[in-house]
């Protein structure tokens, strides 16, 4: 058993508590665990110390009055110069982006359909098939493969 379990089971037994273990062989043999034993025993035999009879009333008395509050410091700006510059590119980049973003929603300009990417022949294809269903397109692609055998 170490010094530092010996001295938690010695604590423990002087609250009044049941130990599982006891620290007497450890006490035989190290002089500091008994020495600390020694203290804590004699500290029982001191008398409580109490504080005079009026400290308590005077921290009550105390404790009843008002503790003055600070007042609040109003609003101000920053006073240095890089600050308030520092604030303004900032609420100037939200407001920017806050824009940016209305702008986004709605805008319904000039889009490029993917037919438009097409040549020719396969700008043709591709509005022949554009309005045909599921359905449709199986049909003509049926008809249109060869027969086998």
């Amino acid at each position: 058993m170490n010094c530092k379990k010996a001295r938690n089971l010695i604590l423990l037994s002087d609250a009044g508590e049941t130990l599982s273990e006891s620290p007497e062989a450890h006490l035989r043999e190290c002089a500091e665990c008994r020495a600390f034993r020694r203290v804590l025993l004699a500290s029982q035999d001191l008398p409580a110390a109490s504080p005079p009879g009026n400290v308590l009333e005077n921290v009550l008395r105390e404790a009843g009055r008002r503790v003055p509050r600070r007042p609040a410091r109003p609003l101000s700006l920053p006073r240095r110069p890089r600050t308030l510059l520092a604030l303004a590119a900032s609420a100037a980049i939200l407001l920017g982006a806050a824009l940016f973003q209305i702008h986004l929603r709605n805008f319904s300009g000039p889009f490029i359909s993917g037919a438009e990417l097409l040549d020719v022949e396969q700008q043709a294809a591709y509005v022949q098939y554009a309005t045909l269903t599921e359905d449709d397109f199986v049909f003509n692609f049926l008809m249109a493969s060869p027969d086998e055998g």
